[in-house]
């Protein structure tokens, strides 16, 4: 047993010695390796082919979507006219309404008392204004009480003649006379 123990020990231990002689690969294994390389170049170019393709038809999609937006820049623009058109419009409208109501409301009061006019001005409305320019300075004969004698009065408002009158009608319609012929 000690001789088996002794021969293992030195075929392990020995030291292996290479060959000098190159060391060459079966013809099958080498056509092989040779046949597996050309099927991952085959690939890797149709895969690069796949790719190119792919990206072209990416770049055709957004061009043809980049046309398509470009409808709608043309509908945006054109939207985006029509408002400014009306936005001048509504501007100079509303510059022709602000004279209107100016000239407007000069107008209405123009004969009416300080306090009135004030009064007048603070409202906001011109229909309101124009409705109490109406009512103060208006005085519709059927709104507001007439204090003037019938007696004195003909149909049309004007003063009887003189000579139509007694001395007391006389006397009570002199200020009425003197006032017609006074500016």
């Amino acid at each position: 047993m000690s001789e088996e123990t002794t021969d293992q020990v030195a075929t392990e231990t020995a030291p292996v010695v290479e060959d000098d002689k190159p060391k060459t690969v079966p013809y099958e294994r080498l056509s092989e390796v040779v046949s597996q390389k050309n099927a991952a170049l085959k690939v890797a170019t149709e895969a690069r082919e796949e790719l190119t393709k792919i990206n072209a038809d990416r770049e055709k999609v957004r061009k043809a979507e980049l046309e398509k937006q470009g409808e709608y820049k043309t509908l945006l623009e054109e939207s985006t006219a029509k408002i400014e058109s009306l936005t001048t419009r509504a501007e100079s409208a509303e510059g022709k309404w602000d004279k209107y109501e100016t000239s407007r409301r000069e107008a209405l009061t123009a004969e009416l008392s300080k306090e009135d006019k004030e009064l007048a001005m603070k409202m906001g409305d011109l229909t309101d204004m124009e409705a109490f320019v109406k009512r103060i300075a208006g005085k519709d004969i059927s709104t507001s009480t007439d204090t003037r004698r019938t007696a004195n009065m003909l149909i049309d408002g004007n003063l009887k003649p003189l000579s139509e009158m007694t001395d007391q009608e006389k006397r009570d319609t002199h200020d009425a006379r003197i006032s017609q012929y006074l500016p």
